[in-house]
């Protein structure tokens, strides 16, 4: 919602920019390295902000121009909004706001950018009163019963599915939702729980949740978290997803040792000698005992869509989580070896997230810093040898994709290296010829062991969850628990 003249400007500015961003994309030949699916995907998401901005700056003008004679509320939670469009609606600025009430203008802001959160039922008179506006008595008695479907649906607009709602609540309040003759007064002390787990860990507050008209998740870093999308993931439920797992790792940052974080080094070639040095070949359990002994925790989510892998910089220490469903042990050893990429690359601050979540991240390679981190990954497993591998193979094949197949695992064997890298590395390499070799690739791939549970024993090696509080420490454990697949 906009509250002030120069939100109106930016808001406007932002529409014309993001209008010309659309246009130039509009007229841009697609990248031939951009699946047409993910370029479509980047194309709604603009044409989307862009309706939601214009529909703010149209209800302002409305506000503005007396369009609204009056304002209907349906509870007290309604209130604060109210108060801000009755504030525009009288043509009163913030500071006349401020004024009219013997405080800083800096005040008002606070009280209207969080929806008088804090604010006294005295206070609140106070602004009433000042504003001029009259409120019926009716206000405060709700239009309609909440019910456990109205309340579930208000979860899913904040793209909270199905399944984060049962990682987030507790089986009480899941089965109080899911009753089919939940009752007023049973459902209240569920509603007060919901309530402040989402100011908890979505900074959503009460009012938001329950009284606004079109519930949003703040965005996380929005300008240094940078989303590679798939085509069916929608922005909602990638914001939704990212808050939780930041939560959670903010959780896992106060349950472990705090030791001090040490990057990796900048070249991914001593990184390979110091693994193999100090823990034996480069793997999974080895990559991760390196994470954990240099600060850096790691943890292991089960969940479907939203992203595969990130790294979060929290409470002074990266962490990196890893969200896979699958057993295939590269999928698990590159997403962690990316990552730790990403905390490598000299050009990476502390101001910095970032979000993995396309299905394999060689897809994409526009960023720089993306590059870097799959070169790093790569270096890692090969030592720098991942060229020389990737000719030698083209050439046993004789130059022929359909060959390269039935050639890798020799290749691989004769070299002392995984197969399953060594058949992501060629998929990555024939990508920006137009070829789509990820299929076989796949079927290259190995199942070793259990990589998430691997993942999950290096956590409780080091997890202390006494340091929690009850809530987190239930939230924490909900969310290692694995998922029937």
């Amino acid at each position: 919602m906009i509250r002030n003249e120069r939100e109106y400007r930016i808001t406007r500015s932002q529409v014309r920019l993001l209008t010309e961003t659309l246009a130039a994309t509009d007229t841009t030949t697609r990248p031939a390295d951009v699946a047409p699916l993910l370029w479509q995907a980047q194309h709604d998401a603009l044409q989307s902000q862009i309706s939601d901005l214009q529909e703010q700056l149209a209800e302002y003008d409305a506000l503005r121009e007396g369009m609204f004679p009056s304002l209907t509320t349906s509870s007290l939670s309604e209130l604060p909004t109210a108060l801000v469009k009755a504030r525009i609606a009288a043509g009163i600025s913030q500071r006349e706001l401020a004024d009219r009430l013997g405080i800083k203008e800096q005040q008002v802001q606070r009280y209207e950018a969080n929806s008088y959160a804090g604010a006294s039922l005295s206070r609140l008179q106070q602004v009433v009163d000042a504003l001029g506006v009259q409120i019926e008595k009716e206000l405060f008695l709700p239009v309609k019963r909440l019910t456990p479907a109205w309340l579930r649906t208000r979860l899913r607009r904040l793209g909270i599915d199905r399944n984060l709602q049962n990682r987030l609540l507790s089986a009480e309040d899941a089965e109080i939702l899911d009753a089919p003759a939940t009752t007023a007064a049973s459902l209240e002390p569920t509603i007060q729980r919901i309530t402040s787990l989402m100011d908890r860990v979505f900074e959503v507050p009460a009012t938001t949740l329950l009284a606004g008209l079109a519930p949003t998740i703040p965005t996380l870093r929005a300008a240094e978290v940078r989303f590679k999308a798939p085509a069916n993931a929608t922005e909602r439920s990638l914001r939704a997803y990212t808050r939780y797992a930041h939560y959670l790792a903010r959780l896992v940052t106060l349950a472990t040792p705090a030791t001090p974080c040490e990057r990796p080094p900048v070249d991914a070639r001593t990184l390979r000698a110091t693994i193999e040095a100090r823990y034996g070949a480069v793997s999974l359990d080895t990559i991760l005992s390196y994470a954990w002994d240099t600060g850096v925790p790691v943890l292991p989510l089960r969940d479907p869509g939203a992203f595969h892998a990130a790294c979060f910089y929290v409470n002074g220490r990266w962490v990196i989580v890893l969200k896979q469903r699958t057993l295939l042990a590269a999928r698990w050893e590159n997403d962690t070896a990316h990552e730790l990429g990403h905390i490598a690359d000299p050009t990476t601050t502390t101001n910095d997230d970032h979000v993995d979540l396309i299905e394999n991240p060689f897809l994409l390679r526009s960023h720089p810093r993306e590059e870097y981190a799959i070169r790093f990954a790569a270096t890692l497993f090969f030592g720098g040898q991942e060229e020389l591998l990737a000719t030698e193979c083209v050439e046993r094949a004789h130059n022929k994709v359909e060959l390269l197949k039935g050639v890798v695992p020799d290749i691989a064997t004769k070299h002392h290296v995984s197969p399953d890298h060594l058949a992501n590395y060629l998929a990555f390499r024939l990508a920006p010829q137009g070829i789509n070799w990820w299929g076989a690739a796949t079927n290259l791939q190995q199942a070793r062991d259990n990589p998430y549970g691997l993942a999950l024993h290096h956590l409780n090696r080091h997890l202390d969850t006494t340091k929690l509080s009850s809530e987190d420490r239930d939230l924490l454990a909900n969310a290692l628990s694995e998922p029937t697949l």
